[in-house]
């Protein structure tokens, strides 16, 4: 009797641990294995922030995105513990144009040229230097096969991932400030 309550215990823990496992797995980041590389083409892996990480999969030609670095996340940046990795996931170059303010999203996009890896970097590189993108907690990556690695269908897709490594919030395009703001609250208290 002892041995089979042993034997019944030890298989409701496993179950639970596989539970916990499974879990975890429909909830977490992706792991952004496979092509994220660093500005200098190294494998990479994203950078996460102690209290929050706003991941970014973006095209530097689209105004949607260069919006969000323009007027967005430089007003997010300042939370302490937030990190935001930035992703180019296009083959094109150009850089958007992200308009003024208001209208939100009233630029244009600037579509450029196919590039490869070494064209994605330096864009990228010229990018952040338009946008003024250089503080400690943002982190540029480019991602050759991301658009189908990431299951990107709008440009930019965020992810706001809390402290756990759970994706709390994903957005398939754009945010204003305010909604922006809505969803880096609602991951730093989940």
């Amino acid at each position: 009797m002892r041995v089979r309550r042993t034997v019944w215990i030890a298989g409701l823990l496993a179950l639970f641990v596989l539970a916990g496992i499974l879990w975890q797995a429909f909830h977490r980041a992706p792991a952004a294995s496979g092509g994220l590389q660093s500005l200098d083409q190294k494998p990479a892996r994203l950078v996460y922030g102690q209290r929050a990480t706003i991941v970014m999969l973006m095209a530097t030609w689209c105004k949607y995105c260069a919006y969000d670095d323009r007027y967005v996340w430089p007003a997010l940046m300042h939370t302490p513990g937030v990190t935001l990795d930035i992703v180019n996931v296009s083959p094109y170059g150009g850089i958007g144009n992200p308009g003024p303010q208001n209208p939100p999203f009233s630029g244009q996009d600037e579509v450029g040229a196919r590039v490869g890896a070494a064209g994605m970097a330096a864009n990228l590189r010229r990018y952040l230097a338009v946008f003024h993108l250089q503080a400690a907690n943002i982190h540029p990556f480019i991602d050759p096969a991301g658009v189908s690695h990431w299951n990107i269908q709008y440009f930019p897709t965020i992810l706001f991932i809390n402290r756990q490594g759970q994706v709390v919030t994903r957005s398939n395009g754009a945010l204003t400030l305010p909604e922006a703001r809505r969803a880096l609250a609602r991951t730093l208290k989940s």
